[in-house]
């Protein structure tokens, strides 16, 4: 799918972690470790799912589903007998409706949030045997890359380290994504399971926003 003034918008294959709404306050930790495929194909793991909640036991869970590229990303997957259909927010967040597969009764909201990469750099890291303090400096305070930090701490020690932080690339000037078109919105949401009639009406009703439009064909 083609837009003006950059590239489509993705999902970003990482470890997401976030809320599962059972009411409008009560809600229950969620975490994936999630991969995009290029082919549209999701595949990964929940590594703490609802059932754990609901059940005490720790298990680790298939994630299989689809995904779309384009101005306005969709998603919809499965892990553990839930289905969670959604999009991806400006913010980069995650959010949509899960219900549960064999009794559609319940079901309510979630949002996941990826992980920031300099948790992941400290994470690898604390694991290579550097203590957290001094990786987190190293990729959070100098804004330096895992291998350089790597590679300072590994010879230098933390005295190698700069004493002022490394300065940011300048991001290039890119002109803002054209709007999703009807016809786009409508693909997003066969893709993401809905019917194409239905998806079509639903989005006439709700000024083409694909947010309002699945929350009536979800409701």
């Amino acid at each position: 799918m083609l837009t003006f003034g950059g590239a489509p918008e993705v999902l970003e294959s990482g470890n997401y972690s976030g809320q599962l709404f059972l009411t409008e306050r009560d809600g229950v930790p969620l975490a994936f470790r999630l991969h995009f495929e290029d082919s549209g194909k999701i595949s990964g793991e929940g590594t703490e799912s609802f059932r754990e909640s609901e059940e005490g036991k720790k298990t680790t869970t298939r994630v299989t589903g689809t995904h779309t590229k384009g101005p306005t990303v969709g998603f919809n997957f499965e892990s553990d007998g839930i289905v969670y259909v959604g999009f991806k927010k400006p913010d980069g967040q995650l959010a949509g409706k899960w219900k549960v597969k064999e009794n559609a009764a319940r079901k309510g909201l979630f949002t996941l949030s990826l992980a920031s990469a300099h948790e992941d750099k400290v994470a690898t890291l604390v694991a290579m045997g550097f203590e957290e303090a001094i990786s987190r400096r190293a990729v959070v305070d100098l804004r330096l890359s895992l291998e350089e930090a790597a590679h300072i701490l590994s010879t230098g020690g933390a005295s190698a380290l700069p004493s002022v932080p490394r300065e940011p690339p300048k991001p290039a000037a890119q002109q803002p994504p054209a709007a999703p078109t009807m016809e786009a919105n409508i693909k997003t949401l066969v893709a993401m399971g809905f019917a194409p009639d239905a998806a079509k009406i639903a989005l006439q009703l709700n000024g083409n926003s694909i947010e309002k439009a699945m929350q009536a064909l979800t409701d």
